[in-house]
C-alpha cells in the first residue's frame, strides 16, 4: 500500500452546479432515474394518471367551449335537453380528473416513501465504504450531514417537483393547443411573459443551497449539544458540573447564528416573490387588452372568448405550477449534488485492493513498513513521521508510549485501516507475493479503545465479528468463556438472548469493563491470525487485567499478537517493544534490551513501577 491521492478530494470541494437551463434536462433525466430504481411501478402508475388527467382537462376545455356555444344559441323557452348529454359529459370527466388527482397525491405520498428508503440506504451505504481516516475529517462530516438528512427530506421535494412538471407540462400541451386554435397571438405572449419567472426559480434555488451549506457547521455542533443534554453517556458529567444552562446558552445562539442566515434568505426571496407578482400581473392585463381588442375588432366570438378567459386562468395556474416545480428541481439539483456527489464517490479502494490470497499463503502475516509518515485531515503536524519497522510472523509485538504519541495510529497503520501520506507498507506473503489490504483486513481481529457497544442481543454482539459464522452459538459461547464474560452473560434475564444497552426496551445495561469483555470476545470469536489490543486494559482491574493478557498469550500462540499499551508492566513478555515519542520510533527491543540501554521506556518503565515498588 503507497501512499497516493485522496479519492474524496473532489467531493470535498463545493458542488459545482451548471447555471444554464440546460441543466434541466440532466437534472430531470436524474430525478427520473432514482425514483424509477425505487419505485418502478408506483411511478409507473402516476405517470399513466398524470396522462388521464392532462386528457382529461383537454377535454373538460373542448367540451366547455362546445356548452358555451350551445348555450348561447338557446332561444328563450326552448329545451335545454340538447345540452344535458354534454353537461353529463364534462361531469363525468370532472369526476375523472378530480379522482386522477386524489390518486396521484397517495401514490405521490408512497413515492415519497420509497425513494427515501432508496436514497438513504445509499448514503449509508457509501458512509459503510469509506475510509477510516475520513471520519476525521471535519468536510467528510458536513458532506455527510447534508447527505443524509438531504437523503431523508429531498426525495419527497425530487418527487414533487417531477410529478408536478410532468403534470404541468402535459397540462399545457392540452391548454396550448386550445389557445393556438381560438387566438394564436395569446400563446407567446403567455409563455414568454412567464419566462422570468422560471429565471427566478433558478436563483431562488441557488440562495436556498447556499444557505444550507453556511449552516450546516453549526448545526453539527448545535446537534451535538443537544445531544450530550439529552444523551444517557453524558447526563451525568452534565449534572456534575452544571453545564446545562452553559450548553443551552450555546444552543441558542447556534440557533441564532442559523435564523439570522434564513432571514436573510426569505428577505431576498421575499424580493424575487414581489418581482414575480409583478410580472404575473403585467402577463394578465397584457392577454386581457389582446382579447378585448380582438372581440371589438370582431375576431373573437363570445363563446371563444368565455373559453379563454377560463383557459387563461387555468394557464395561469399551471404556468406557475411549472415555476414552482422547476424551482423545486433546482433546488433539489444543488442538494442532489451534495447526494450524488458523495453516494458517487470513489469509497471503496480497500475493495479494489487486489483479490484475496490463496490458503497456502494465509496465516501469521508479515508486515513491512518503509519510511511510513501520516497526518491527520486538517491538521499540519504529522501524527507519524518516517516510521519504519518490520512485525515478523507470529511475534507478539507491543507498541508503547506516552499518550498522544502515536501508538494507536500506528497500529491502524499496520493493519491497513490508515495508508500513509509517505512511504510503504507491505505484508509480504511466504511465496514472494503480497497479500492485499483487504485480505489483511479479513484475517486481522482488533479490540479498539474506544470499543463499539452495539444495542444488540448479546450473541449478535459476539457473532457480528465474523458475519460468516453468526450462527455457531457454541463458538460465541466458546469466546465469552475465554474473554471472561460467559457467566455475567448467563445472569442476565435472557442469558445470551438479552439484548444490551437500556436505549430500548427490555435491554439490560453491562458495566465498562464487562461491555470490554463482550468487545473481546467479538475478537477472539473472530478467530484471525492477527490480533491488535489497543489499551485492551483500561477498563480493568489489576487482577483481571493479568488473567486477560495470559489469555491472550495462550490462545494466540503463534500468531502475531500487537499490543498497544501505556501501562509498561503488561508488555514485559512482549517479544519486542517499540516506543514511539511524538510520532517517532525511538527505541525497539525486547524489556531486558530497552532497560539495559536506559532510554525513553526505562525511564517511563521505573515512573511507572516506582508506584508499585518493582525496577524490574
Amino acid at each position: 500500500m503507497t501512499a497516493g491521492a485522496n479519492p474524496l478530494d473532489s467531493v470535498f470541494e463545493p458542488p459545482r452546479v451548471n447555471r444554464s437551463l440546460g441543466r434541466l434536462r440532466k437534472l430531470i433525466g436524474d430525478a427520473i432515474g432514482i425514483v424509477w430504481s425505487a419505485a418502478p411501478r408506483p411511478f409507473a402508475a402516476t405517470v399513466v394518471l398524470q396522462v388521464l388527467g392532462a386528457l382529461g382537462l383537454f377535454a373538460q376545455l373542448a367540451i366547455t367551449r362546445v356548452l358555451i356555444g350551445r348555450v348561447l344559441d338557446l332561444e328563450d323557452g326552448s329545451s335545454v335537453a340538447p345540452i344535458v348529454p354534454w353537461l353529463l359529459g364534462f361531469g363525468g370527466v370532472t369526476v375523472l380528473v378530480a379522482f386522477s388527482g386524489v390518486a396521484r397525491t397517495e401514490l405521490q405520498r408512497l413515492l415519497s416513501e420509497e425513494v427515501a428508503r432508496f436514497a438513504q440506504s445509499r448514503v449509508v451505504r457509501a458512509a459503510t465504504r469509506a475510509e477510516l481516516i475520513e471520519f476525521e475529517s471535519p468536510a467528510f462530516h458536513d458532506r455527510i450531514e447534508r447527505a443524509s438528512v438531504n437523503a431523508m427530506i429531498r426525495p419527497v421535494q425530487m418527487v414533487g417537483g417531477t410529478m408536478g412538471l410532468l403534470s404541468a407540462t402535459l397540462s399545457l400541451v392540452a391548454i396550448a393547443v386550445t389557445i393556438g386554435a381560438v387566438t394564436p397571438l395569446l400563446l407567446p405572449i403567455m409563455l414568454i411573459g412567464y419566462a422570468p419567472l422560471w429565471l427566478l426559480a433558478v436563483k431562488t434555488s441557488r440562495l436556498e443551497h447556499r444557505t444550507a451549506v453556511e449552516v450546516t457547521e453549526g448545526d453539527r455542533r448545535r446537534q451535538h449539544l443537544e445531544d450530550m443534554l439529552m444523551s444517557r453517556g453524558a447526563a451525568g458529567e452534565v449534572r456534575a458540573y452544571g453545564l446545562g444552562e452553559f450548553f443551552l446558552g450555546r444552543i441558542g445562539d447556534l440557533y441564532r447564528e442559523r435564523i439570522d442566515r434564513v432571514t436573510t434568505l426569505v428577505r431576498r426571496r421575499l424580493v424575487f416573490g414581489l418581482v414575480g407578482a409583478a410580472i404575473s400581473s403585467a402577463v394578465t392585463v397584457l392577454t386581457a387588452s389582446v382579447m378585448t381588442a380582438a372581440i371589438a375588432g370582431g375576431t373573437l366570438s363570445v363563446a371563444d372568448a368565455g373559453l379563454l378567459l377560463g383557459t387563461l386562468l387555468v394557464l395561469g395556474q399551471r404556468l406557475t405550477m411549472l415555476a414552482a416545480a422547476v424551482n423545486a428541481l433546482f433546488e433539489s439539483a444543488l442538494f442532489l449534488e451534495d447526494f450524488t456527489g458523495f453516494v458517487g464517490a470513489d469509497l471503496s479502494p480497500v475493495m479494489r485492493d487486489g483479490p484475496v490470497v490463496e490458503p497456502a499463503d494465509r496465516g501469521p502475516p508479515a508486515i513491512v513498513v518503509d519510511g511510513a509518515s501520516f497526518t491527520y485531515p486538517a491538521q499540519t503536524s504529522p501524527a507519524l513521521e518516517a516510521i519504519s519497522l518490520e512485525v515478523r510472523p507470529g511475534e507478539v509485538l507491543a507498541i508503547v508510549g506516552e499518550n498522544g504519541s502515536g501508538k494507536s495510529t500506528l497500529a491502524k497503520l499496520l493493519v491497513g485501516l490508515y495508508e500513509p501520506d509517505a512511504g510503504t507498507v507491505r505484508w509480504p506473503t511466504t511465496h514472494g507475493g503480497e497479500r492485499p489490504r483487504a485480505d489483511v483486513l479479513d484475517d486481522t481481529a482488533m479490540l479498539f479503545q474506544d470499543f463499539a457497544r452495539f444495542n444488540l442481543d448479546v450473541w449478535e454482539n459476539i457473532g457480528v465479528g465474523r458475519l460468516q459464522r453468526l450462527d455457531d452459538r457454541r463458538a460465541i459461547e466458546a469466546a465469552a468463556d475465554r474473554a471472561g464474560v460467559d457467566d455475567v452473560v448467563r445472569h442476565l434475564p435472557r442469558g445470551y438472548e438479552t439484548a444490551l444497552g437500556v436505549d430500548f426496551a427490555r435491554g439490560a445495561e453491562l458495566s465498562v469493563g464487562q461491555w470490554q469483555r463482550v468487545a473481546l470476545a467479538r475478537a477472539f470469536f473472530r478467530d484471525a491470525s492477527l490480533l491488535v489490543l489497543d489499551e485492551p486494559s483500561a477498563s480493568l482491574d489489576p487482577r483481571a487485567e493479568a488473567q486477560m493478557f495470559e489469555q491472550v498469550q495462550e490462545l494466540y500462540r503463534g500468531r502475531t499478537v500487537i499490543l498497544i499499551s501505556h501501562r509498561l508492566s503488561n508488555v514485559r513478555s512482549a517479544d519486542r517493544i517499540c516506543v514511539i515519542d511524538r510520532g517517532r520510533l525511538v527505541e525497539q527491543g525486547s524489556h531486558a534490551e530497552l532497560m539495559d540501554r536506559g532510554g525513553l521506556y526505562a525511564e517511563l518503565f521505573r515512573l511507572q513501577a516506582s508506584g508499585y515498588g518493582d525496577d524490574d
